[in-house]
């Protein structure tokens, strides 16, 4: 009668001859880690390794891992060290740079090669990685903070104003507090888009707003501008309106407090309708004057040596016209005289401007 078969397992012994052998739930079953192949070493024990050793499937994968490198290797190290930390701040820092002075993604890809041919070549913050930070590091980071402040508030205001930016709509959100470490604080607690600018719609994200960040019961005041979507007009009367809505949704009496600025422009503006003439076209028409014209600028820079005057670019309005108007005022005061001396002095002189420097002639005189 033959002898009985014996059955081979896996031992300790094994294990540490071929440590990229690894034992499966089978115990006469082996898993080989390098081809991913499941054998039999019943029979042979060490013999069915050294076998599947030799076998060309085994050979193959052994092959393609000589050639081919571990994706992982292409990944950053979990573990910083002092000169990867230092790396990583730089380059939170430059991203940071980006946003407080409003940079665009695009012009970090042309910087980040000056920085790398110059500075540090292993500094890599282009505009997909400066958009990350920003999004995944720095946003998260100051909404924490701003959180941890907020819960430490026992009253806030809110502000909220709406911009287009193409077909989009956004929508932003102030938050004013008393902090016992900075004193008044005003920071952004919400920024997001919007199908519209109706009353109801602003009311429901403003809500939304403070109920995530556990304000309603602490909102004491609204500021915006002074619309009737807002505020309902100067009485701050009506339903359909912001300030109302907002009013019906909070446990506390609730402030409406106007755009100041506005208010102070649109005072102004009425008492300057009844002036002789329209400051406006005096601007405007000063500022065109000059505006691409070299060589009534060389004059008029000639004018200013003779009036001892130091020489500065004119300026015109801009789309918010009502706060850049003062500027173009104070621009054009500062150069009164010169300007006075050669308009005068042109023998075509635009009419208006020659009728408003000589009507100022003959009240200063």
């Amino acid at each position: 009668m033959p002898p009985a078969r014996r059955n081979c397992k896996f031992t300790k012994k094994l294990s540490q001859e071929f440590p990229f052998i690894k034992p499966t739930k089978f115990g006469d079953e082996v898993t080989c880690t390098k081809c991913h192949s499941t054998f039999s070493i019943t029979s042979g024990g060490r013999r069915d390794i050294t076998r599947h050793l030799a076998c060309e499937k085994h050979k193959k994968h052994i092959n393609a891992a000589a050639s081919s490198s571990v994706l992982t290797n292409y990944y950053r190290n979990d573990i910083y060290g002092t000169c990867e930390r230092k790396l990583a701040i730089s380059e939170a820092l430059f991203a940071y740079h980006a946003v407080a002075h409003n940079h665009s993604f695009r012009s970090m890809d042309c910087t980040l090669k000056i920085i790398q041919k110059r500075f540090e070549n292993k500094f890599s913050c282009a505009q997909t990685k400066s958009e990350a930070i920003i999004k995944r590091v720095l946003a998260p980071f100051a909404f924490d903070a701003l959180t941890q402040e907020l819960e430490t508030s026992h009253f806030v205001s809110i502000f909220s104003d709406a911009s287009n930016h193409k077909d989009i709509k956004l929508f932003r959100t102030l938050v004013r507090y008393f902090n016992t470490q900075n004193g008044i604080s005003i920071k952004i607690i919400d920024v997001t888009s919007a199908p519209g600018e109706t009353a109801e719609i602003i009311s429901n994200l403003l809500l939304k707003v403070l109920d995530k960040n556990n304000l309603r019961n602490k909102l004491v005041a609204y500021c915006a501008d002074n619309t009737n979507t807002n505020f309902g007009g100067v009485s701050k009367k009506g339903n359909k309106n912001v300030f109302n809505k907002l009013k019906q949704n909070v446990p506390q009496k609730l402030i409406g407090i106007g755009c100041a600025a506005h208010i102070i422009h649109n005072t102004i503006q009425t008492a300057a309708d009844l002036l002789p003439g329209d400051v406006d076209s005096v601007i405007n028409k000063i500022y065109s004057h000059f505006y691409i014209f070299t060589v009534r600028v060389e004059s008029l820079k000639t004018f200013c040596e003779e009036a001892e005057t130091d020489y500065h670019k004119l300026l015109s309005t801009s789309k918010t016209r009502w706060l850049s108007l003062m500027p173009a005022i104070e621009r054009i005061l500062q150069l009164y005289a010169p300007l006075k001396s050669y308009f005068l002095s042109l023998e075509k002189c635009p009419a208006y401007l020659s009728t408003f420097f000589l009507i100022m002639l003959l009240k200063s005189g």
